[in-house]
């Protein structure tokens, strides 16, 4: 799980009518502490906003999984159940988690939210879908990840890869689903790695190009991925 801060800016602007209005925004930032949050939206900030603001607020927001839709312009709050068999005592178990889903509407939201879950192998209920102030989400990239390269026989340093690479592609061709989501519930990882392990695959062949909410293309075979130097 990634550590998600929201944070709340407030400036002033000039509205259409010319008068000066105050404005109040929200946005998610992933950073480690407090003080980093700050100073990645105001990074984030400084290229869309001419004249001074402030960040108002800052806290931490427990976001267990996020869903992208290139096309959608809303953020959405899912609190999602995930049933599990307690077999000692024969009954069901619900843990609670939330999500964020990019879409346009609370419907959208819905249909994403289930799209992006084909690849759970576990129960699960959708408790409440709620729209949020959120008008944008910025993940960590960090700068010191080595670009991946494949090389003309799909082969890349082993030096450069993550370890679960093709652990992550027998997953995808096993379950015919390539989606970052489905690699960090199998490996318990956050939204950056496996999403890292996504566009490494992407790179050496394995996987098709981003198609926003929809599961990417696959583009090789059991025995094609074998045969493959990774």
């Amino acid at each position: 799980m990634l550590n998600w801060f929201e944070t709340k800016i407030k400036y002033e602007k000039t509205a259409k009518e010319g008068k000066i209005v105050k404005v109040s925004e929200s946005y998610l930032v992933d950073a480690l502490t407090f003080t980093e949050a700050e100073n990645r939206i105001n990074e984030e900030m400084k290229p869309f906003i001419s004249g001074k603001f402030i960040v108002d607020s800052i806290r931490r927001a427990r976001i267990n999984e996020l869903f992208v839709n290139e096309n959608g312009d809303k953020w959405y709050k899912c609190k999602v159940y995930f049933i599990a068999l307690d077999e000692e005592k024969g009954i069901e178990k619900k843990t609670t988690t939330t999500m964020y889903v990019q879409a346009n509407d609370t419907n959208e939201a819905e249909i994403n939210l289930k799209e992006g879950m084909k690849g759970s192998m576990a129960n699960y209920e959708i408790s409440s879908i709620v729209e949020t102030k959120i008008l944008d989400v910025f993940p960590f990239i960090s700068k010191e990840i080595p670009e991946i390269k494949a090389t003309e026989n799909n082969s890349i340093n082993n030096n450069e890869i993550d370890p679960l690479l093709k652990d992550a592609a027998l997953l995808i061709l096993e379950n015919n689903n390539a989606s970052v989501s489905l690699i960090q519930r199998k490996f318990s990882l956050g939204y950056n790695r496996a999403g890292r392990i996504m566009d490494s695959l992407e790179k050496i062949g394995v996987v098709g190009c981003f198609l926003g909410v929809k599961s990417r293309d696959i583009l090789v075979s059991v025995e094609q991925l074998k045969s493959m130097n990774i």
